[in-house]
C-alpha cells in the first residue's frame, strides 16, 4: 500500500495551504513577474508559496528553494502563519528526494509554530501526514502516535470523512507492521463509517485493506469475496491506483486457490495497469505475479522473462529501500550527535548552575555574616549608648542635687548675712560665697564630655550654623536637649527661673524662630543629624 499512504500524504499537504485555488489560477512566469515588484513583506512570502504550488509538478529542487526564501524571508520579517506553510513545502521536498524523517522534522517545526499562534486546524492533518512519514521510515511507535492524535482531532472537529481517512491509514499502518489484527478493527472501523456516509472514493482502498488482512490470516474465500466488492466500486471512486492494486490482489488469492488461469489474467490486468499508472512498485509486484502463474503454467519462457523485468525493478526499489536506510542511520547519526551535544549542553549548564548557586550560597552566608556582624555592633552601640545615657542622667541628677543644696545654703547665708550687717569684713566674706557658680568649669567640662558621647557633633554643629552663639547660650541649647525645665536650668546655672526665661527667649530670637515655634523642637530637629546643615541668615 505504499502508493496509496504517499497519495494520501500529498493530498492532505497540499490542502493545509490556503493558496491552492489561487496557485490553480496563475501560470509560474506570471507569478515570478508579480514576485520582481514586490517588496520584503507577507505578500512576497504567500507570492513564493503560492510558486512552490506551481512547482511541485516539477523537478523538487525548484520547491526546495523557493520555500527556502520563503523561510529565510518569513524569519526576517517574523511571520510565523508564513514560516508554518513553508515547512510544509520543505517536508514535501525531502519526502520526494526520500528524506523521510528530515521531512518529518519539517512538518513537527510546522506543528510548533501553528500551536504557538493558535492555528489548530492545521493540526490534524499535519499529524496524519506526519504518521505516514514515520510509517513509510518504518518508525511504527510515532506512526501510530501521530495517527491517534490526528484521529482524535478530526473527531473533535466532527468532520467524518477526515476520520474515516485517518482511521483507515492507521489501519494501513498496523498492516504494514504486520499488526493484521489491529489492523482489521482500524479498517473495518473506517468501513463502517464510509457505509454510514455513502461515501465511496475511500472505500476500495479500505476493502482492499481488509482484503490483504483475510489474505496474510489465509481466509482467502473472504478475501477473494472482498476485492471483487472493492473492484466493483472502483470505477466512480475518484481513485486511480486502487484498480490495478485490486487486482494484483486478486491474482494473488486466485494463485492461493490454485486457480491459475484466473491468477493469471488478475495479473496481466492489473500489471498493465500499473504499467499505464507507472507506479514501480505494483510493476513489479505484478510481474513476480506473473512469472510464478506462468511458471505454474509451465510457460517457463515467459515466466523467466517476468522474473528479469520483477528483478530489475525489485532491485531499483530495494536500492530506494537502501536509501530511506541510510537516510535513517543518517538522521540517527544527527539525532546522537544532537543529543551528545545537548549532554554537553546540559553538563556546561549544571557547572555553570552549580558555580553560580555556590556563589549565591556564599555571598548570602557573607551578607548574613555581615548582617550579623552589623547586628552585633548595633546592639553593642546601643548598649552603650544607653550606659552614657544613663551615666548623663545620673550626672544631670547630681548636678540638681548639688544645685539644691547649694540654694539652700546661699539661702541661709543671705539669712546670715542680715545677722552681721555691721561687720563689714564678714558681710565681704560672705558676698564672696554667695558669687561662686553652682555649675564650675570642671562641671560643665565633665558635663560636655559626657553629652557628647550621647550626642556628638551637637556643639560643632551649632557652631558652624549659628557662629555668633556665646558659651552661655550653648550651656542653654544643651540643657534643653537633655528636656531639663526653666526651673532645672536655673538650679544648674545658679540663676533665677526668670533669669532662664529671659535668656531662652534671647535664644529664640538669635535662632529666628516664629512665635508658635519651640526651642526644644528646633534644637531637635536642627541637631537630628550629625552632618553640617545649610547656614541660615543670621540677624545682625
Amino acid at each position: 500500500m505504499r502508493s496509496t499512504a504517499n497519495w494520501y500524504f500529498l493530498t492532505l499537504l497540499i490542502s493545509l495551504t490556503s493558496f491552492a485555488a489561487l496557485a490553480q489560477s496563475r501560470k509560474l512566469d506570471s507569478l515570478k513577474n508579480v514576485l520582481a515588484t514586490l517588496p520584503e513583506d507577507t505578500n512576497r512570502v504567500n507570492t513564493l508559496i503560492v510558486i512552490c504550488t506551481q512547482q511541485e509538478g516539477m523537478h523538487t529542487d525548484s520547491v526546495f528553494n523557493t520555500a527556502q526564501k520563503a523561510l529565510a524571508l518569513s524569519k526576517k520579517i517574523g511571520y510565523k502563519s508564513g514560516e508554518a506553510y513553508v515547512y510544509n513545502y520543505l517536508a514535501f521536498a525531502c519526502q520526494k528526494q526520500g528524506k523521510l524523517l528530515k521531512a518529518a522534522d519539517y512538518l513537527l517545526k510546522s506543528t510548533e509554530i501553528f500551536k504557538s499562534i493558535n492555528k489548530t486546524g492545521a493540526l490534524p492533518a499535519l499529524y496524519n501526514n506526519l504518521a505516514i512519514l514515520y510509517a513509510i521510515a518504518g518508525e511504527e511507535a510515532n506512526a501510530v502516535k501521530f495517527s491517534n492524535k490526528s484521529i482524535a482531532l478530526y473527531e473533535a472537529s466532527g468532520d467524518q470523512i477526515d476520520v474515516m481517512t485517518a482511521v483507515y491509514n492507521l489501519g494501513d499502518f498496523y498492516a504494514r507492521f504486520g499488526r493484521d489484527s489491529l489492523a482489521l478493527v482500524k479498517l473495518q472501523a473506517a468501513l463502517k463509517i464510509s457505509e454510514a456516509l455513502n461515501e465511496n472514493s475511500l472505500r476500495p482502498a479500505i476493502l482492499l485493506g481488509i482484503g490483504k488482512v483475510y489474505f496474510n490470516q489465509k481466509r482467502y474465500p473472504e478475501a477473494l469475496s472482498i476485492e471483487k466488492k472493492a473492484l466493483s466500486i472502483e470505477p466512480g471512486s475518484g481513485n486511480p491506483s486502487a484498480r490495478y492494486e485490486i487486482y494484483i490482489q486478486l491474482g494473488k488469492i486466485y494463485l492461493a486457490l490454485g486457480d491459475a488461469r484466473q491468477a493469471l489474467a488478475a495479473a496481466q490486468t492489473g500489471l498493465a495497469l500499473a504499467l499505464q499508472a507507472d507506479d514501480r512498485h505494483y510493476i513489479a509486484e505484478g510481474y513476480d505475479l506473473s512469472s510464478r502463474v506462468n511458471a505454474m503454467l509451465h510457460n517457463f519462457e515467459k515466466a523467466y522473462s517476468d522474473h528479469l523485468n520483477f528483478t530489475t525493478l525489485n532491485d531499483s526499489l530495494r536500492n530506494a529501500d537502501n536509501l530511506i536506510a541510510i537516510e535513517k542511520l543518517n538522521y540517527k547519526h544527527e539525532l546522537d550527535k544532537k543529543e551528545s551535544e545537548i549532554i554537553l549542553l546540559n553538563q556546561k549548564y549544571d557547572a555553570d548552575t552549580f558555580k553560580r548557586n555556590v556563589f549565591i550560597v556564599a555571598l548570602i552566608i557573607l551578607l548574613l555574616i555581615g548582617f550579623l556582624l552589623y547586628n552585633r555592633f548595633r546592639l553593642i552601640t546601643n548598649k552603650n549608648l544607653a550606659m552614657k545615657k544613663k551615666e548623663l542622667d545620673l550626672y544631670l541628677k547630681r548636678l540638681i542635687e548639688k544645685s539644691d543644696a547649694l540654694a539652700q545654703i546661699n539661702t541661709e547665708l543671705e539669712s546670715l548675712r542680715a545677722n552681721i550687717s555691721e561687720d563689714t569684713t564678714q558681710a565681704e566674706k560672705l558676698d564672696k560665697v554667695l558669687q561662686i557658680n553652682i555649675l564650675t568649669e570642671e562641671d560643665w567640662g565633665n558635663f560636655k564630655k559626657a553629652f557628647e558621647d550621647i550626642y556628638p557633633g551637637f556643639f560643632s554643629q551649632l557652631r558652624y550654623l549659628y557662629p555668633k552663639l556665646t558659651m552661655a547660650e550653648l550651656r542653654l541649647s544643651a540643657l534643653i536637649k537633655v528636656n531639663l525645665n526653666a526651673k532645672e536650668i536655673a538650679s544648674i546655672l545658679g540663676i533665677s527661673p526668670e533669669s532662664v526665661k529671659t535668656a531662652r527667649y534671647r535664644l529664640k530670637k538669635k535662632y529666628q524662630l516664629a512665635d508658635d515655634d519651640t526651642l526644644e523642637d528646633f534644637i531637635n530637629k536642627l541637631t537630628s543629624k550629625h552632618r553640617p546643615l545649610s547656614k541660615p541668615t543670621i540677624a545682625e
